[in-house]
């Protein structure tokens, strides 16, 4: 090495240049924006983010710290939360326990599904009736065994990672004064 001024120069050449094509590089997290629309892969997940609620999950791990989350106040506040959930952008699906045993309830006694979660005793009795104690999949899919947690199960359509940090900061804000502890 005769010239190391030559060495140093064109090193630093070769940097600044790979430094101007990084810059430009985008990274997200859209799977699909990763294949042109045409590809058989692209629209066999499309048909799946549209006909299964969703490619990305989200899970939400409700406590009601002194109480059962099935009393009627958190019942209540876990479906006032589902509503908001179903209506934010890219949200395909939102699941919780009150969905199966609302739709119990609604076909035993012809009235809303919200009547299922009126009392905790009509609910524990629902769930009873379904077979949904923590020995089962559907308790252990729903609930912590003493009933103190319960999981509601978000799908995402696949979009950009800023929209899914937006609906977590939006979440996290709206549950802020709850009574209940929420983990996202």
């Amino acid at each position: 090495v005769n010239r190391p001024w030559v060495t140093i120069s064109l090193s630093a050449i070769m940097l600044a240049t790979a430094i101007s094509f990084g810059l430009g590089v985008r990274t997200d997290s859209a799977m699909l924006d990763q294949f042109h629309p045409d590809h058989p892969l692209r629209q066999s997940a499309e048909v799946l983010d549209q006909s299964l609620g969703g490619i990305r999950q989200m899970e939400i791990l409700v406590t009601a710290p002194d109480q059962s989350v099935l009393s009627p106040n958190a019942s209540e506040e876990i479906h006032q939360l589902a509503l908001w959930l179903r209506d934010q952008r890219g949200v395909r699906m939102v699941r919780t326990h009150l969905g199966p045993l609302g739709e119990v309830w609604r076909r035993l006694s012809g009235s809303t599904a919200e009547g299922a979660w009126q009392s905790e005793f009509r609910l524990e009795a629902l769930l009873s009736l379904m077979g949904g104690d923590s020995s089962n999949s559907l308790g252990r899919r729903w609930f912590s065994p003493e009933h103190q947690t319960a999981r509601i199960e978000i799908g995402l359509a696949d979009t950009n990672t800023q929209s899914y940090i937006t609906l977590a900061e939006d979440l996290r804000e709206r549950v802020k004064d709850s009574p209940l502890s929420w983990s996202i």
